[in-house]
């Protein structure tokens, strides 16, 4: 996993029972793809990076817990809290189904209302219903909803994403 580009797919939220498993916030669809033997890296909030191996999933999708095997008891997991877990970028491509895009792929990102350039996407928040694009630009930070009702182009090869032309109160069209 070194020399590969690595990817979050989740966040260690709480030690889960007491055989050192770990209840885990996914960041998509990987997490709940994850078999015994799948590496993973947890990355503490301190920066220090460790390598663990699936031991065991359960749970669902939008709550797993994970189990690693080098970890056994309650006070190993309650050690990762916080951790974010990644994997290679190798081991999510085959999960994104279409209109699915990464986060490090939208960040930098520049983004237009129509002609008019609203500036370049610094972050991605998750949200309930849906993520949020937050952008900086000449006007300051602006939060705008990543939904098909919102934007209508994502070209992450072209560094742009459009949004509709009213979506922030601008007229459509000319008179």
């Amino acid at each position: 996993m070194e020399s590969r580009a690595r990817v979050v797919i989740g966040r260690v939220t709480r030690a889960h029972a007491l055989a050192g498993g770990v209840r885990v916030r996914p960041d998509g669809p990987t997490v709940a793809t994850l078999e015994p033997g799948d590496p993973v890296e947890a990355v503490g909030p301190d920066g220090n990076s460790r390598r663990l191996t699936v031991a065991e999933r359960a749970g669902d999708a939008a709550s797993p817990i994970l189990r690693f095997r080098e970890i056994a008891d309650r006070n190993g997991a309650e050690e990762l809290r916080n951790s974010l877990l990644r994997v290679t970028d190798e081991a999510i491509n085959d999960d994104l189904d279409a209109g699915t895009y990464l986060v490090r792929d939208l960040i930098g990102c520049t983004v237009f209302s129509g002609d008019r350039e609203l500036g370049a996407i610094t972050d991605v928040h998750a949200g309930t219903a849906n993520d949020n694009l937050e952008i900086d630009g000449p006007d300051g930070s602006l939060l705008l909803p990543f939904t098909h009702d919102a934007v209508t182009a994502v070209e992450p090869d072209a560094g742009r994403v459009v949004i509709r032309p009213d979506l922030l109160g601008e007229a459509s069209g000319e008179d």
